[in-house]
């Protein structure tokens, strides 16, 4: 390698590192700013999904007090099915509304046992 061309690599390598070491402090910067970050509160909320087939579903979205009914499949854009009423929506079940329903076994057995 001759002096020129390898003065010219040099250069060359020297500027790539020092590219890369700006953009790592203002990535960092931007950051530390909370650039690039979801928001604290949620905002968007995936309530339900019910795939209709392998490759399309209907999706129920919150988006802050709005409920939002889509349709989604592949390679087409989603869309807007019909704005739900949020009070409609069944509430979240409860641990001790689970605990008192039978479970799949407990009806099985009762079912072979004739009750």
């Amino acid at each position: 390698m001759s002096g020129g061309y390898a003065v010219a690599l040099v250069q060359t390598i020297v500027a790539l590192a020092g590219v890369c070491a700006l953009a790592i402090v203002l990535l960092r910067l931007a950051a530390a700013r909370g650039l690039g970050r979801a928001p604290r509160g949620r905002t968007l909320e995936l309530v339900e999904r019910l795939p209709l087939d392998a490759r399309s579903s209907v999706c129920v979205v919150r988006a802050g007090s709005k409920v939002y009914l889509l349709g989604v499949a592949d390679g087409v854009a989603p869309s807007l099915v019909a704005e739900l009423d949020a009070d409609a929506l069944a509430p979240e079940p409860t641990p001790d509304a689970a605990a008192s329903k039978p479970s799949f076994r407990d009806l099985l057995l009762n079912r072979s046992s004739g009750e």
